[in-house]
C-alpha cells in the first residue's frame, strides 16, 4: 500500500506476538535475539519532532502500555549529501526511547536523490547501514526497506532482482556486526494493480528465485484491508484480479510461499498494517472502494481482531499504523489512520488497544487450540499470573446475537473492548451473552464457546433429570446430531466440577448417597466446538416404590368387537381418576384419520356409572383444566370435541370410547391417578382393533417412584378367544420403547422365550388370565426404572382386536 507521507516520513507500530505458540517472544533464527515485548506502536517517537513533542507523545502511548517501536532511520535525512552523515535527530530519538524504555525496530529505507538508483549506489548504502547499525547497538531489530514493491519508495520500477540483492547484501552486513541482530526483509504492501487480492506474487516469487530465502530473520507483509473488517473477504476493485481474500488466506498465502521456499521455520511480521478513521464514514463499504475509510467505532473494533487474528493465524508480530492522526485533509485518509488526536486525546481505538493490553499482558502465551472461526470468533491465551483470558466476537459486520456460553472454570473479570465490566452469571458452565463484532474479554476459566441461542443446537438428545432413592443408580446420556465429526469427546461436570473418568457419551453413578446429588452436565467437542448440554439434576431421596399411575392408549375406535376398552384397577382404597377420550385433539400430533366427535363411557362391570361428551360443554372446563396441568396431560382446545371426566373409583373399572353417530377413527383414551391417597393404579389394560402402521395399538405408562418396579406387560391375542371375541389378531408381536423412542425389549411367541415360566409365574400372582403354552400371545417381565414407556402392539400382517396389559409386580 502507498503510504503519502507528510513531512520526511511517518512509519507503523509494531505488535511482538506468538512464534512456536508463545506469545512473549519472536523465532530465534541464526541466533538472532527475539523480541522482549509483544506489544508496539508506529512513529511514538519520530526524528523529526522536537524531543518534547516525542516525549508527549510517548507518555500517552506508554499508558496504554506501549513497549515496542517501529520507525524510521532514513538514509536520505543522514546523508542528505553524498559522504556527511548527520545523526542528530536520530540520536535524540534513540535516547528518548532508550530512556522510556522503548525497544525499536528501525526502518532503515528513503534513497537520497544523489543515490538514485540505489541499485548503482549499493556500496554507499551498506556503508550508511554499517555506520547507522554500529552507532545505536541497542536498536536489536532492523526492516531492511520499505514496501520496496512500490515505485513510490523504491524510488524507480520495482525491481525484484534488484531488491533480493540489496536484501542479501545487507542481511550479511548486519549479522557481520552483530549475529544476534534481528533483520526483517521490507514489508511487501497489499494495494497497487499487480496485487491479486492483497498478495503480490509476481513480485515476491521472483524475490525467492533471486536467492533471498537465507538473508532473513522474519517477513515482513503490509495487508492493509480498509474498509473491509478483517474476516470478510478482500474485494479489489480497482485492479485486474478482483478477487477475494480474508485476513487469514492472505496470511496463508505467503505462508505457503515460505513453506514453498525451505523458510517455513521463518515467521511473518506484518510490520505495517491499520484502518483510516475517516470523518463521515459509516462503515459500510462492502464493494466499493477499498480505499476508503471506516468509522471510528470500526478502527476500535477492528484493532484488536486484526492482532489476535493475525498472531493466531501464525504471525508473530503485528506493527499497527499508526499513532497520532494529522487530522490536516479530510479528503486524504493518509490523515487519519492514527489512533490518538493532534491534541494528544485518544480515539476510540485507543482505548481498544489499551484494553487489549490489559487483557493481553507481555509474556502471554497464545493457545492455539482455543480458536473457532465462523460466526462465532474466539482467541485465548494465559497470562504470566497464569490466568488464561479468551476474546469472543462476531466477524459478520453489523451482526449481533444473544449467545449460550459454554465456560468451564471460575470467571474472575469480564469486559468489553473498551474495559468496560461485564456481568456474567454462569450456572452450570453456562451463561448468556451478547456477541457483536466489539470484543468481549473473560478472564479466568479454562475454557470459553459461544452459540447463538436461536440456532440449532449440536444435541440430538439431552440428558434427563432424575430423582433416584438412596443406594440405586442413575444414567445421564447424550447424543449429538453431528454424528460425521471427524473429532468428538465428551467430559461430564457435577455442580461445575469434572467427574474423574467420566469420558463418554453415557455416564452412570452407582451406589447412589446425598453426596450425589447435584446437576449433571456434559461438555461435548466436536471438530474443536464445545457445549453445554442442557443440565441434569439428580435427586436422592428416601425409596420410593416406583408404581403405575397412568395409562394412555392410543388406538382405532370402532364399533361393537372393536370398540376402544381401557381398564384400571385401583386398589388399596378409592382415588380420583381422571378419563380422557382424545380424537380431535390429536391434530397436534398429525394422527391421520383421528375420531371427529368422541364420547367417554365408563363402566362398573356391567354398569355403567359415568360419562362425558365434548369436555368442557358443561361448564365444568376451568377445573378439568386444573386437573389436567396437575396430572401433567397436554391442553385440550376449550372448543374441542374431546371428552374428558373425573370420577371416585375403587376397584376394577372399564372405560369405552365410541364416535357419536356410529363415527369411527383413531383416539387416545387416557387413565391418570388425579390424586394421591391410599388407592393407587396396580393394573392398566386397553382393548382394541389392531393391524400395522397407525392402526397399531400403542399404550404409553408412567413409574412413578425412586425405586424401579417390575412390570408384566401383554399383547394378548389369539388367547382372547374363550371371550366370545370373533376377530382377534392371530400374532400380536408386541415392542417396549422408552421416553427417548429407544426400542428396550420385543417379544413374538411368549412360550418360546427362555423366560416363559417366570412370565407365566406373573401372570398367576398378579391375577391375569392365563395364555395357553404354544399361543402366538406375545408377553415381556422387566424391571424398570421410573420413567414413561410405550408398549406397541402391532402385526406383521392381518387384523383383529387385541388386549394390551401392564401388571405391577411385587
Amino acid at each position: 500500500m502507498k503510504i503519502a507521507r507528510d513531512g520526511p516520513g511517518l512509519v507503523p507500530f509494531v505488535l511482538l506476538g506468538v512464534a512456536a505458540g508463545a506469545f512473549a517472544s519472536a523465532t530465534v533464527v541464526r541466533g538472532a535475539t527475539p523480541a522482549s515485548t509483544d506489544f508496539g506502536m508506529c512513529s511514538v517517537v519520530k526524528y523529526f519532532d522536537s524531543a518534547a513533542t516525542q516525549q508527549r507523545r510517548t507518555d500517552v502511548m506508554r499508558a496504554a502500555g506501549i513497549e515496542f517501536v517501529r520507525t524510521d532511520f532514513q538514509w536520505r535525512s543522514v546523508e542528505s549529501a553524498r559522504g556527511t552523515y548527520n545523526f542528530t535527530s536520530l540520536d535524540t530519538m534513540v535516547g528518548l526511547a532508550e530512556q522510556n524504555g522503548l525497544a525499536l525496530l528501525g526502518l532503515i529505507s528513503h534513497t537520497p536523490s544523489w543515490a538514485a538508483p540505489i541499485t548503482d549506489h549499493l556500496d554507499e548504502w551498506l556503508a550508511f547501514v554499517e555506520t547507522t547499525v554500529r552507532r545505536y547497538p541497542q536498536v536489536r531489530y532492523w526492516e531492511v526497506f520499505n514496501e520496496p514493491d512500490l515505485a513510490s519508495f523504491w524510488g524507480s520500477t520495482p525491481d525484484p532482482v534488484g531488491y533480493a540483492r540489496l536484501l542479501r547484501l545487507t542481511y550479511a552486513r548486519i549479522k557481520a556486526i552483530d549475529s544476534t541482530l534481528f533483520v526483517v526483509s521490507g514489508g511487501i504492501s497489499s494495494g497497487g494493480n499487480n496485487i491479486e487480492g492483497g498478495y503480490n506474487g509476481k513480485y515476491v516469487e521472483p524475490m525467492f528465485a533471486a536467492g533471498i530465502a537465507g538473508s532473513f530473520d522474519a517477513f515482513g507483509i503490509h495487508p492493509y484491508r480498509q474498509p473491509h473488517a478483517p474476516e470478510e473477504s478482500l474485494y479489489e476493485a480497482n485492479t485486474s484480479f478482483p478477487r477475494k481474500r480474508t485476513l487469514e488466506e492472505m496470511i496463508a498465502k505467503y505462508r505457503a510461499l515460505l513453506d514453498q521456499h525451505g523458510c517455513g521455520d521463518k515467521p511473518i511480521w506484518i510490520t505495517e498494517c491499520g484502518y483510516p478513521a475517516v470523518p463521515g464514514t459509516n462503515g459500510d463499504h462492502k464493494g466499493t472502494d477499498p480505499n476508503l475509510g471506516v468509522s471510528d467505532e470500526d478502527q476500535a473494533r477492528f484493532l484488536p481482531r486484526c492482532i489476535l487474528l493475525a498472531l493466531q493465524y501464525g504471525v508473530s508480530n503485528w506493527m499497527w499504523f499508526s499513532t497520532q492522526s494529522l487530522e490536516r485533509d479530510p479528503m486524504d485518509r493518509e490523515h487519519w489512520f492514527g489512533i490518538i488526536h493532534p491534541d494528544y486525546s485518544p480515539r476510540p481505538a485507543y482505548h481498544a488497544l489499551k484494553t487489549l493490553r490489559r487483557a493481553f499482558p507481555p509474556g502471554s502465551v497464545l493457545l492455539r487450540d482455543r480458536h473457532v472461526k465462523s460466526p462465532f470468533y474466539r482467541t485465548a491465551w494465559r497470562r504470566p499470573d497464569g490466568q488464561t483470558v479468551c476474546a469472543l466476537w462476531l466477524g459478520e459486520r453489523g451482526a449481533q446475537a444473544l449467545c449460550d456460553l459454554t465456560i468451564v472454570g471460575d470467571v474472575s473479570e469480564a469486559y468489553d473492548v473498551y474495559g468496560n465490566p461485564i456481568t456474567l452469571r454462569v450456572t452450570n458452565l453456562r451463561a448468556q451473552a451478547t456477541l457483536s463484532g466489539d470484543i468481549i474479554y473473560i478472564v479466568g476459566p479454562d475454557s470459553v464457546d459461544a452459540r447463538d441461542v436461536f440456532a440449532p443446537t449440536m444435541f440430538s438428545m439431552q440428558p434427563e433429570s432424575r430423582t433416584v432413592a438412596a443406594g440405586g443408580s442413575a444414567d445421564f446420556s447424550v447424543a449429538i446430531a453431528a454424528q460425521s465429526a471427524a473429532s468428538v469427546s465428551y467430559r461430564w461436570y457435577k455442580d461445575g466440577q469434572p467427574v474423574v473418568g467420566a469420558t463418554a457419551a453415557t455416564l452412570t453413578v452407582d451406589s447412589l448417597t446425598e453426596a450425589h446429588a447435584g446437576d449433571y452436565v456434559t461438555l461435548v467437542s466436536v471438530d474443536g466446538r464445545t457445549m453445554a448440554s442442557e443440565p441434569a439434576r439428580l435427586r436422592v431421596a428416601p425409596p420410593e416404590p416406583g408404581r403405575l399411575v397412568n395409562l394412555s392408549v392410543r388406538c382405532w375406535a370402532g364399533k361393537g368387537e372393536t370398540v376402544a376398552i381401557a381398564g384400571f384397577v385401583v386398589a388399596d382404597g378409592p382415588a380420583d381418576v381422571l378419563v380422557r377420550g382424545i380424537g380431535p385433539g390429536l391434530v397436534t400430533f398429525d394422527v391421520p384419520e383421528r375420531l371427529a366427535d368422541p364420547v367417554v363411557t365408563v363402566f362398573s362391570g356391567a354398569n355403567a356409572i359415568g360419562g362425558n361428551d365434548n369436555w368442557s360443554g358443561d361448564g365444568g372446563g376451568p377445573a378439568l383444566i386444573e386437573v389436567f396441568h396437575r396430572c401433567g396431560a397436554f391442553d385440550l382446545a376449550v372448543s374441542s370435541q374431546d371428552a374428558a371426566m373425573v370420577m371416585r373409583a375403587g376397584g376394577l373399572h372399564t372405560a369405552h370410547v365410541t364416535g357419536v353417530g356410529d363415527g369411527t377413527g383413531i383416539a387416545l383414551l387416557e387413565i391418570y391417578e388425579a390424586s394421591r391417597g391410599a388407592g393407587r393404579l396396580v393394573n392398566l389394560s386397553g382393548r382394541a382393533e389392531a393391524s400395522g402402521g397407525h392402526k397399531a395399538i400403542i399404550a404409553g405408562f408412567v413409574i412413578d417412584g425412586n425405586v424401579p418396579r417390575r412390570v408384566l406387560i401383554r399383547a394378548a391375542g389369539p388367547s382372547l378367544a374363550p371371550f366370545e371375541l370373533t376377530q382377534v389378531l392371530a400374532e400380536p408381536a408386541l415392542r417396549l420403547l422408552n421416553s427417548k423412542g429407544e426400542l428396550i425389549a420385543a417379544n413374538k411367541h411368549w412360550s418360546a422365550g427362555a423366560d416363559a415360566s417366570a412370565v407365566a409365574a406373573a401372570a398367576t400372582s398378579t391375577g391375569a388370565f392365563p395364555f395357553r403354552a404354544g399361543a402366538l400371545d406375545a408377553a415381556l417381565l422387566r424391571t424398570l426404572a421410573p420413567g414413561l414407556y410405550t408398549a406397541h402392539v402391532s402385526a406383521d400382517s392381518g387384523t383383529g382386536v387385541a388386549l394390551v396389559e401392564v401388571y405391577e409386580v411385587l
